[in-house]
């Protein structure tokens, strides 16, 4: 809703959702030999996993804003204000089912676990004010901004892991249940029956809250001159965290590793300083040059170690700072097609990075590993990129062409020295393609006066890469190369679009995410096949 009168400028905006949606799938692609449990190999159907447990997600989002606008006649003095909740449930079961346990068995495999069940749960609730004036002087040649943030959020994360209470080997019953209805099952005739007392826990069920509070005061400049504009922005901000986990035995209140609770504090100046020119002549250009920094908030490792860890662990870490510089250019070669090019440099100190704190069952840990974030070293990235986008008359319809390209890399140039487990120097950043490129292509006509008809060819690819972050115990995993094509094709008429779409046109499977062991593939997510649907849209 939206009020207006006299210098007052509201809106009110209410939204929400309720989703119910699919959770992710991994399927097992073992070669005979690699894996103890599976001496003769197991490969499943890429797409469908039958299992025995709870599988989805389910999301709930609210959210309530007022954006409030008041023309002070010498400056504007803007209100934006937040305030959403929402709550993420997911469940993911084991990736196999009983009957698959039962031939895996059949086999003289041990196979699976069937009864490993996750179920995780994710809360927020944030509210957000931010106050602005701006205004202009110097006869317009000088625009200038002032403001002040706050964010206050609560987080809830969540994790319920089931797990066997009894040893799972060959030929004996499968644990299973809760701890006043227990379960058992035999997946071959002569399996032994289940031990009467289970000996160990059912799994682990841990609650993660966290506050978070951050507070900035902002400025910014900018002026100009003829063709000449140079703008500056700077901005403090000062973060405070804090969490806690607690973990105890799933269904009971028996605490499995001592709670643990944190603080972290930290506050941060920043700046950016742009410089452009406009070119008016018979090529309409403007090339900037733009500097600045930024950081990633720090935090919080709300979890517990062995004092035997082998990596010291560390209940908090630092922020991570980056300086960048970007140089670019924009304009019209000719009326009907505009060109951008930009390349960029970037150095990042104290980069956020995760690492194991080296526990096993099998050294003086005598528990398995704790992931927790650490400043791992230096990182510098630099890129270069290029878009065209052009509109053409054709054959009495509107022909649209966009197409962009993108050269990027980033590696990590130093690491501290005092732990291991921290990224190879001179390794890739995990998770940047070396190019990434799309293209769009659109093309509209009208038909009659109150009917257009248009179709649409999309095209996303990228090369290079490697997937996790590589150290000297996990080698590099590289990220496969994605070509995607997708079409869209329909008919406005009125007020109303009816349009049909194809998504992952050529049918491609690809391994998005891969899990190794010992070097070799031992599951895949992959992308999602062909699909095709139908969008119906009425507008007023």
């Amino acid at each position: 809703m939206r009020y207006r009168k006299g210098p007052l400028d509201l809106d009110v905006l209410v939204d929400g959702q309720d989703l119910n949606l699919p959770s992710f799938l991994n399927s097992y692609v073992v070669k005979p030999g690699l894996v103890a449990a599976l001496p003769l190999g197991f490969t499943q159907d890429r797409y469908v996993v039958p299992h025995d447990g709870k599988d989805g997600v389910h999301q709930q989002a609210q959210r309530a804003m007022i954006l409030a606008d008041y023309d002070l006649g010498w400056g504007k003095l803007t209100s934006t204000t937040m305030a959403s909740h929402w709550i993420s449930r997911q469940n993911y079961a084991a990736a196999v089912d009983l009957a698959t346990e039962a031939a895996l068995q059949k086999q003289g495999q041990l196979g699976l676990y069937p009864f490993g069940q996750s179920t995780t749960v994710a809360k927020d609730r944030t509210f957000y004010q931010d106050f602005h004036l701006a205004g202009q002087a110097m006869d317009g040649d000088l625009d200038w901004l002032g403001g002040v943030g706050y964010l206050l959020q609560h987080d809830l994360n969540g994790t319920d892991l089931s797990t066997s209470p009894c040893t799972f080997r060959l030929g004996a019953g499968i644990c299973a249940g809760t701890p006043t209805a227990p379960l058992c099952y035999l997946p071959l005739p002569t399996s032994t029956a289940c031990p009467a007392t289970f000996p160990a826990v059912f799994g682990t069920s841990s609650r993660a809250p966290l506050r978070n509070q951050s507070n900035s005061v902002y400025g910014l400049m900018r002026y100009r001159t003829g063709p000449f504009t140079l703008a500056g922005e700077l901005r403090y901000s000062r973060d405070k965290k804090k969490a806690s986990q607690r973990t105890v035995n799933l269904y009971t209140d028996t605490l499995s590793v001592a709670p643990a609770s944190y603080v972290f504090k930290s506050d941060r100046l920043n700046y950016t300083l742009t410089a452009s020119y406009k070119f008016d002549g018979p090529i309409p250009a403007l090339v900037y040059a733009k500097t600045g920094t930024g950081y990633r908030a720090g935090g919080v490792n709300a979890r517990t170690s062995s004092p035997f860890a082998p990596n010291p662990f560390r209940p908090t870490y630092d922020n991570e700072d980056t300086t960048s510089y970007e140089v670019g250019f924009k304009g019209n070669p000719t009326r009907n097609i505009y060109v951008r090019l930009a390349a960029y440099r970037s150095t990042t100190e104290d980069a956020i990075t995760v690492i194991t704190d080296g526990c096993t069952v099998v050294n003086a840990c005598q528990q398995g590993g704790t992931n927790f974030n650490i400043n791992g070293g230096s990182v510098h990235a630099r890129g270069v990129s290029a878009a065209i986008d052009g509109r053409f008359q054709v054959g009495g319809g509107l022909l649209t062409v966009a197409v962009n390209g993108a050269r990027q890399r980033a590696r990590y140039v130093s690491t501290p020295a005092n732990y291991s487990g921290l990224p190879l120097i001179g390794s890739s950043v995990a998770q940047i393609p070396k190019w990434t490129s799309s293209a769009t292509i659109d093309y509209r006509h009208r038909l009659t006066e109150a009917v257009s008809a248009f179709g649409n060819i999309s095209y996303q690819g990228q090369t290079g890469g490697v997937q996790d972050t590589v150290t000297a115990a996990t080698p590099a995993i590289y990220l496969n190369d994605i070509d995607m094509v997708g079409l869209r094709a329909g008919v406005d008429i009125k007020q109303v679009q009816v349009a049909v779409f194809v998504q992952n046109l050529t049918d491609k499977s690809i391994a998005l995410l891969q899990f190794q062991t010992a070097g070799q593939p031992l599951a895949n997510r992959y992308s999602a096949p062909r699909t095709v649907g139908a969008n119906i849209v009425y507008r007023w």
